[in-house]
């Protein structure tokens, strides 16, 4: 654990070092999630669908640059760097302050793009992705201290044309006044070949659920997002 519950996620690839994201809370209780050279998947997307309905978008239709994803006591939104008004501004009775339940942050996707390159020069923590994964999902979701999270996760994994390997891995990471969990997925099911990260903002009611990349394009689903269970440790 870091000074300043701060903590700066990289992952390896081969012979590369990638930045992932940083995430830190300070006395404020302001939750920050900075992810590297990331564009933003709007929750607009979601409007036309149903529950369970698939899509699938070009990173070519994402225009926004992602500056930092920001939970306040009472607001969370995410900030662009081209422009100062925030996106997506949620008003809700989340608040870290009493935080008393699992609270979904963000889903962002990170790969081997070439902007993401960079040598750690402070201290970091992350893992190395196999020879035949350059892209992952993580869902990040805060939950209160003295709780442990759990979680159910269904697979419909459709693999006609070839055999694939499909991952999934759980980090917690120690804030100031929460835990925040990282859900990790990977698969090696195909290359993704998007020059940028996706962040994709979290919130109860109809949602969206990043299931993979095709190359450029971005596979999701529709989904019903609803509080997490927890248990008392």
């Amino acid at each position: 654990m870091f000074t300043n519950m701060e903590w700066r996620v990289f992952f390896k690839h081969k012979n590369k070092t990638y930045r992932a994201f940083k995430i830190s809370q300070g006395n404020n209780l302001d939750l920050i999630i900075a992810p590297k050279n990331s564009i933003y998947l709007p929750k607009e997307i979601t409007q036309q669908l149903k529950i369970g309905d698939e899509i699938k978008v070009e990173h070519k239709q994402l225009n926004i640059l992602v500056d930092h994803y920001t939970m306040h006591p009472d607001v969370r939104h995410v900030r662009s760097i081209q422009t100062s008004p925030p996106h997506e501004q949620s008003i809700g009775g989340w608040k870290l302050a009493s935080i008393s339940k699992a609270i979904p942050l963000v889903t962002m996707l990170f790969s081997t793009n070439k902007s993401s390159e960079e040598e750690p020069k402070k201290k970091w923590f992350g893992f190395s992705l196999p020879d035949d994964v350059n892209y992952f999902i993580v869902d990040l979701i805060a939950y209160p201290k003295n709780y442990k999270l759990g979680f159910e996760q269904n697979f419909k994994i459709r693999n006609k044309e070839k055999p694939s390997n499909e991952g999934l891995d759980q980090m917690p990471l120690e804030m100031e006044n929460c835990n925040v969990e990282m859900i990790i997925r990977s698969t090696n099911y195909s290359f993704c070949n998007i020059p940028f990260n996706i962040l994709f903002q979290q919130a109860e009611g109809k949602s969206m659920v990043i299931t993979r990349v095709e190359n450029d394009k971005i596979l999701a689903q529709a989904t019903e997002l609803s509080s997490l269970p927890l248990l008392t440790i």
